[in-house]
């Protein structure tokens, strides 16, 4: 199958819109929280130096990258829940972002601390959660083609995040920045309950099972 073949299926095909849409810009808007975070935690502790920053990047990389991969990655191996499961880590993401935002207005180094490591902890997942769905709706198309859009869309938001909220934060005020950061998070939410139910890969690997006489 030809790279340009592929882009016309992706382009009729709902569910995988929709993923882009929901778990890429939500994982686009983590990176720039990763990337803008020094920043915003001057603006709530002018008196800490970057170690801080530092620190808490490490606790949220690790709290996603390893322990919430690894157990969201579990989930939809064995539940095949993608839909409920997606649309969880959505919403706790939304939530736990809010609590982070409230404790950096606070300037509550505790509270910072544990809503950075639990916004990590669903922020950072969202990639394997989203390269699997990708796959599952998209089959039999080449995971890698997939991946490769998925990719290009999460680091285009990122930059458009970057750019647009450095701007706002400089012009308008973090709190206006926060606030739009919280909007775009829950209008990337809500419509990945738009998804269907079908999964493609895992209906095809159970026909082929019937089919063996598994």
């Amino acid at each position: 199958m030809t790279y340009w073949k592929a882009l016309k299926l992706y382009a009729k095909n709902k569910d995988f819109i929709v993923i882009l849409c929901t778990l890429g810009v939500a994982y686009g808007q983590w990176n720039y929280f990763m990337v803008m975070i020094a920043p915003m935690i001057s603006e709530a502790f002018p008196d800490e130096d970057n170690s801080l920053a530092g620190i808490l990047s490490s606790v949220a990389t690790i709290s996603g990258g390893c322990f919430g991969t690894l157990i969201f990655g579990y989930l939809l191996d064995r539940t095949h829940k993608f839909k409920l499961i997606s649309f969880l880590v959505l919403l706790f993401n939304l939530i736990f972002s809010i609590g982070e935002v409230i404790a950096l207005l606070m300037s509550n180094k505790i509270a910072t601390c544990i809503t950075v490591a639990l916004y990590g902890f669903c922020s950072g997942s969202l990639m394997v959660i989203a390269y699997e769905y990708t796959t599952e709706v998209t089959y039999p198309v080449p995971e890698a083609f997939g991946g490769a859009i998925l990719n290009v869309v999460i680091y285009t938001f990122a930059i458009i995040y970057v750019q647009v909220l450095t701007f706002v934060f400089d012009s308008a005020g973090y709190f206006t920045g926060y606030c739009i950061m919280i909007a775009s998070l829950a209008i990337a939410t809500f419509p990945i309950l738009l998804m269907s139910s079908e999964l493609k890969r895992r209906d095809a690997n159970i026909g082929k099972q019937v089919d063996g006489g598994i």
